[in-house]
C-alpha cells in the first residue's frame, strides 16, 4: 500500500506533545521559568520521517513499530536536526540540551512502559551518572545508527523487565543453548 503522509493536524498535534515532554524535562532539570524555542519545520519533518518508517515497519515487515522503536527513530532524528534551544544566556544550559533530552524521552517512555505493566522501575536506577554521561556525548559526539539507537533503548527495556521481542518466532534461526 502506497504511503499516505500523516496530517498537519496530526502531525502539529505530536508536535505539541513533544514541546510539552520537552518542557517537563526542563523543569525536571531545574530549568525553571525560561522559554523554549524549537524549530518547527525541522520538528514537523522529525514527525514526519517517524511517520514513514512507522509505514514502512507495518508494510514491509507487517509489525506495529513499537513505543521503544518509535520513541528511538524521534530520539534519532532530534539528535540530527537538534531543534529545540532554550533562551539564555547561559551555555552550560543549551550544551547538548538535544541529546539530554533524548536520553530523558528514552528513561520516560521505559518508566511508562513499566508503570503501564506493573512491573518495578528501580532497575532503572542501574544507570549510573557516568552511563548517562557516556549516553549524551555518544548521542552528541559519536555516529549512530537509527538501529543502533534501537538496540541501545530496546536493551535497557530487556534489563528493566520489558520484553520488546515477545511475538517473535525465532525457534526456527536460533536452536536452544545454541548461545549461552
Amino acid at each position: 500500500m502506497a504511503y499516505s503522509e500523516i496530517t498537519n493536524e496530526k502531525a502539529i498535534h505530536e508536535a505539541k506533545r513533544l514541546n510539552s515532554i520537552f518542557g517537563k524535562f526542563l523543569t525536571s532539570n531545574g530549568i525553571n521559568n525560561l522559554p523554549f524555542r524549537f524549530n518547527e519545520t525541522d520538528l514537523l519533518l522529525i514527525i514526519r520521517k517517524v511517520d514513514q518508517r512507522k509505514h514502512y515497519f507495518k508494510e514491509f515487515h507487517n509489525i506495529d513499530m513499537s513505543e521503544l522503536k518509535e520513541i528511538s527513530l524521534v530520539c534519532f532524528w532530534i539528535i540530527k536536526f537538534r531543534p529545540y534551544n532554550v533562551d539564555t544566556d547561559d551555555d552550560n544550559i543549551n550544551d547538548s540540551i538535544n541529546e539530554k533530552f533524548c536520553v530523558y524521552l528514552i528513561m520516560h517512555t521505559i518508566r511508562s512502559i513499566l508503570k503501564t505493566k506493573g512491573l518495578d522501575e528501580s532497575p532503572l536506577n542501574y544507570l549510573t551518572k557516568e552511563y548517562i554521561y557516556q549516553m549524551i556525548y555518544s548521542f552528541r559526539f559519536r555516529d549512530m545508527s537509527k538501529e543502533a539507537l534501537i538496540l541501545l533503548t530496546e536493551t535497557i527495556a530487556i534489563m528493566c523487565g520489558i520484553k520488546p521481542y515477545q511475538n517473535l518466532n525465532i525457534d526456527n534461526i536460533i536452536k536452544e543453548n545454541e548461545y549461552p
